[in-house]
């Protein structure tokens, strides 16, 4: 097993990838990362620990999302004129429906990638050695 392989796929899962067809969002296009990439995974943990019982969880997965998430977009215009990623803007955009949905559904896309590429590697894994 080429160990390169394993840290390739660990920098595309950090790297996030870029997702266009989103339902709602036109010729926009998204770079996300999977809900299940590690660095998700532990910003859910810390902020779960830190928000405590009673928190808006709504507002902890706008917050997760916009920092661990969603991590660039291009193709939105306001008045024809481009909007550059901004995380604040990424934050209040999520309280649209429509946007929040497209996001999941990029990250959903990304996971499922991942997924694939992680079963083609664990085969590579469980090849017998040539050592014997």
């Amino acid at each position: 097993m080429d160990i390169n392989l394993l840290r390739d796929e660990d920098r595309a899962l950090e790297d996030g990838e870029w997702v266009g067809h989103l339902p709602g969002l036109g010729d926009a296009e998204l770079r996300v990362r999977s809900a299940a990439a590690p660095v998700v995974v532990r910003a859910i943990g810390r902020t779960l620990r830190r928000a405590g019982e009673g928190a808006d969880q709504d507002r902890l997965d706008r917050d997760v999302t916009a920092e661990h998430v969603l991590l660039d977009w291009r193709g939105f215009t306001d008045g024809g004129e481009p909007v550059p990623f901004d995380r604040t803007l990424a934050r209040q955009w999520l309280e649209i429906g429509l946007f929040e949905n497209a996001v999941r559904v990029a990250s959903m896309r990304v996971g499922a990638k991942a997924a694939a590429r992680l079963e083609a590697l664990r085969g590579n894994l469980s090849e017998p050695s040539s050592e014997g």
